[in-house]
This record gives structure tokens, sequence and C-alpha cells, in this order.
């Protein structure tokens, strides 16, 4: 096809396509004449995959680039580390990696984890990210309130889990020899990028849910007036 149709069948303007070319996001066309290029369905698979990125995960260039690097490569920890950090935004919080609070509060999320059978790598960005929004919370906690610990995200963690094991669990050890790499990485980055939005709506339409029935019920306990 031509820049024109792939424009088209995408939903991206030429111009932005061909930006992408220059970036290496996307690979060039074909020559099929000295100023006409011909694409295949791959560009046109790759493009819609870079819209996504952009548009719903609000990905710059850079991040992009490293997501795309990682589907060529076999998929393993340090891919997966390479998707998460590229997916994940950077938490500016007051608290400074390596100081004596931050450790203190690494060592009691790492020591949770792993007792609730967690494997993970602490040096790893997403690990970071967690300590950082887990500081962020406690800090923030309104001291009125029963104390915040990560012991009581527990909850939070089994449905993560849960989830996990959905999109990734289920691969085994034969379909990681035979289907192409390229295919379960995109379908880690397809899912975190297009599911999460999912997941955090329906965690709040889930609040409404139990917010209701708990109003329902109280109204049926209510004492009737005399």
């Amino acid at each position: 096809m031509r820049i024109s149709e792939l424009s088209r069948h995408a939903g991206v303007s030429v111009p932005t396509i061909k930006y992408y070319i220059r970036e290496g996001l996307l690979p060039p066309g074909a020559k099929a004449a000295p100023n006409q290029a011909q694409y295949a369905d791959e560009h046109l698979q790759r493009l819609k995959l870079i819209r996504v990125l952009r548009e719903v995960g609000g990905l710059r260039v850079d991040a992009i680039k490293t997501v795309l690097a990682a589907l060529e490569q076999r998929p393993g920890l340090e891919v997966v580390g390479m998707v998460h950090s590229a997916l994940s935004p950077p938490w500016s919080t007051r608290f400074s990696a390596g100081s004596e609070e931050w450790n203190a509060a690494a060592d009691e999320v790492y020591a949770a984890l792993t007792s609730w059978g967690w494997e993970m790598y602490r040096e790893t960005p997403t690990f970071r990210y967690v300590v950082d929004a887990y500081l962020a919370a406690k800090s923030a906690w309104p001291p009125e309130w029963p104390p915040f610990s990560f012991t009581g995200l527990r909850p939070y963690a089994a449905a993560a889990q849960m989830i996990a094991k959905s999109e990734i669990g289920g691969t085994s050890a034969t379909q990681l020899q035979t289907v192409p790499a390229a295919d379960l990485m995109r379908r880690l980055v397809l899912s975190t990028v297009l599911i999460e939005p999912i997941l955090l709506a329906l965690r709040r339409l889930a609040q409404q849910d139990q917010a209701l029935k708990m109003w329902r019920r109280g109204e049926e306990q209510r004492p009737a007036d005399p």
C-alpha cells in the first residue's frame, strides 16, 4: 500500500508517519519508484501499536523506542523490566531513594511481598515506584485513622497477582518456544496500556456498588419512625 493508504487505515497523518520513520519508530517502506514507497501489513500493525502507546499510554518517543526494542527480543525478566520502565510515569516525591526512611520502607515492602510468595528484584524501577508511592501515601495518611502499613495492602496484592496470572502465568514453556517473542511481548504491552485504565474504572465502579449496598443495608436496618 502507498503511504496515503497506510495513513487512512491507521488513522495517522502522512506527516506523522514520516516523522516516525525519521525517528526510527517505523521502518521505511520498500522503494517502488524514486519518490514512492510501498508499505506492508507489518507497517500498519506497528503504526497502530505506536498510536496506542502515544494516544492511550501517553508515552514519549524515546519511551516508545524502548518498548519497540523490547518487542524484538525474547521474553525475559530484563525485557519485562524494560517495558515496565518505559510505561511507568516518573514518580516524584520528597523521598530520596537510598535515604534511611526510603530504605526502611523498601525493607518493609520487600518483606511483605516475599512473605506472600512474590519473587522480584529490588533494583527494578517498578519496585522503587511502589516504595515511593507507599511512602507518599503513608505520609499523607490522616493520623486519626487506623495506622497505615504495607501489610494492609494484601487484598490489593492478591488481586494484582490474580490479574498477572491471567496475563502471563498461563503461558507454558512450550508456548515460549513456539509463539513468536514479539507476540508475547505485544500482549504484555497492550494489556498494560489498554487494560490498566479499565481496571481503574472498574475499581471505582466497584466502590459505587459497595457503597450503594452498604447504604441500602443501613436504610433497611434503620428503625421505623413511630
